[in-house]
């Protein structure tokens, strides 16, 4: 999932709001499976460590990316 979603409607989250709920996830245990992955555009996306493996995320990531700049 890309953050970027967390900033348009209908989240609509500030920056700063963005950044605070990311840190309080990174510090509780029942969030511990949440990870992230940048794309080689510099898009940051999130996914579970339960159910995904880091370079499976990863190449997703970059499909939907790429899906976005091509038409």
């Amino acid at each position: 999932m890309p953050l970027e979603l967390f900033i348009a409607p209908p989240f609509d989250l500030a920056l700063e709001t963005l950044a605070a709920v990311l840190a309080a996830m990174a510090a509780d245990p029942a969030f511990r499976d949440i990870a992230s992955t940048t794309t080689s555009s510099g898009e940051a996306y999130l996914f579970s460590s339960l159910y995904l493996e880091h370079d499976h995320a990863a190449f997703l990531a970059e499909q939907d990316a790429s899906c976005v700049l091509t038409p």
